[in-house]
């Protein structure tokens, strides 16, 4: 056990507060970031409330609060990020349309003006030389429009162009934003908005639905003894396993380390269960080779079904209690908590 004298008590503390008042100038920085969502609101002041105890009390370690965190900025990276894109590209298409019917309009009032002045000119002639004299005021205002035309023609086309550039950028990060780069299945950032429309979803109409948590069995051995790299593809291997067992109305996502979590639509109990096996079952007959060894990777899986008067916690909080039961008795197995 290692000792601290009073000098290393000193700077550990100074070091805390110094990190916790950072952290506090970061939530505070970005408080425009929760102004319209109350669930964020409520997440940022309670992270500053344990931000601003370490300032104001003698504590000796930092709040433990990297995953709140983690879930928060999760959050506010796809969901800021595609409110500003979405109000920007709405105001260039926007702007656009509306000086083109601006400049429509204005156009229409002269020529409007220009027709009405021609017609008084016909109808107060007195020979066919006044009437001719109107046809080429006509012809030029033909060709006005015409000319008009053909710029509005184009004007609205870029549009379009524009339009479509910025849609296939905010799908690029949108990719970006949601999916884990290791193993390509949604993060958690995107779990957490995904359940809790879930749960709506169930509240309103009442389909069946279930939660199941994947552990990957003593996955410390894999860095421990082969190192990162292969851990790393343990887990982008069990990730495209699970991708491929489920349906494609399902979601998958890596839920931190390596758990994942699924979300399975329109199942009862019976059939989430023969889903949850046949992902076990899978994983199981997968190997990885690692120079001359071949390793066996299994996972164990926490199953429950949504259930009345669920929220989000609650219906995770039996899927992991489940889990928990099958790591207890033996790993490699489904287990289920109703």
């Amino acid at each position: 056990m290692v000792e601290y004298s009073d000098d290393n008590q000193l700077s550990s503390l100074a070091f805390t507060k110094r990190i916790s008042r950072l952290l506090l100038v970061c939530l505070t920085g970005i408080t425009e970031l929760k102004a319209g969502d109350q669930d964020l609101s409520d997440k940022f002041k309670e992270l500053s409330n344990q931000l601003v105890k370490v300032l104001v009390d003698k504590v000796d370690s930092p709040p433990v609060i990297g995953s709140e965190l983690e879930q928060v900025f999760d959050e506010l990276v796809v969901q800021k990020y595609f409110i500003d894109k979405e109000r920007e590209t709405a105001k260039e298409v926007f702007v656009a349309f509306t000086k083109t019917i601006y400049e429509m309009s204005q156009s229409s009032e002269k020529l409007d003006k220009t027709l009405n002045e021609q017609i008084d000119v016909i109808k107060a002639a007195e020979n066919m030389s006044d009437i001719l004299s109107t046809k080429d005021v006509v012809l030029g205002q033909a060709k006005k429009i015409q000319s008009q035309t053909d710029a509005m023609r184009e004007e609205l086309e870029e549009s379009k162009r524009t339009t479509s550039k910025l849609t296939q950028l905010l799908e690029q990060v949108e990719s970006k934003a949601m999916i884990d780069p290791l193993t390509q299945v949604f993060n958690r950032g995107t779990y957490n908005m995904e359940i809790a429309q879930m749960i709506k979803e169930f509240k309103r109409y009442k389909n069946p639905a279930a939660l199941i948590i994947i552990d990957i069995d003593h996955f410390k051995i894999f860095n421990d003894d082969y190192g990162h790299k292969v851990g790393d593809a343990v887990l982008a291997l069990v990730a495209s396993v699970i991708k491929g067992a489920v349906r494609d109305t399902d979601m998958v996502f890596r839920y931190g380390g390596e758990e994942f979590v699924v979300l399975l639509d329109n199942l009862d109990l019976k059939n989430a269960l023969t889903v949850a096996e046949k992902v076990r079952a899978q994983i199981e007959s997968h190997h990885l080779t690692n120079k001359a060894n071949v390793l066996n990777i299994t996972v164990s899986i926490g199953l429950s079904c949504f259930k009345e008067g669920d929220i989000e916690t609650s219906i995770f909080e039996r899927a992991d209690k489940a889990l928990y039961q099958g790591k207890q008795n033996g790993r490699n197995r489904v287990e289920q908590l109703l």
